[in-house]
């Protein structure tokens, strides 16, 4: 059970979720009614700033316990405004650190870009019940054409 929402269930650290939308018949036409549903998932992994040490905490995390644990959660930027163009962040695939630079804020959408070597990744804001500045797709530059 999440802690800040004994409600929800969760698988992991992912919350299940299960949106239904249910579209009527079209009376206009004498078509078959089809009865259709639209779900979606956002997942992605949250991103922090660097601090001083922070290599070393996370690989004793990944020492100690296999995994990251809580310190993505606990480093995670939390607030919109606390990334602007220029800094330097650190994002987490699902088999590495490294940093990175954020390049393009999108304050409409909450979105951004960021990159780092050989690579561009895709930020948002508040896509999910965490709230925090996550990476959720990460592409490889040489495949993007300007």
């Amino acid at each position: 059970m999440a802690e800040n929402n004994e409600s929800k269930e969760y698988l992991g650290k992912f919350p299940v979720r299960q949106d239904v939308t249910v579209f009527g018949p079209d009376r206009s036409k004498k078509a078959p009614v089809f009865l259709g549903w639209t779900i979606e998932e956002f997942s992605g992994v949250e991103i922090f700033k660097p601090f001083e040490g922070w290599q070393k905490d996370f690989c004793k995390a990944l020492t100690d316990k296999g995994y990251y644990g809580d310190l993505l959660d606990n480093y995670a930027i939390k607030s919109f405004s606390d990334i602007k163009v220029g800094d330097q962040i650190v994002v987490s695939s699902f088999s590495s650190l490294f940093e990175a630079n954020v390049i393009e804020i999108n304050d409409k959408e909450k979105t951004g870009v960021a990159e780092s070597e050989g690579l561009f990744i895709y930020l948002c804001y508040g896509q999910d019940d965490r709230n925090a500045w996550i990476s959720s797709c990460l592409v490889n530059k040489n495949y993007v054409s300007k």
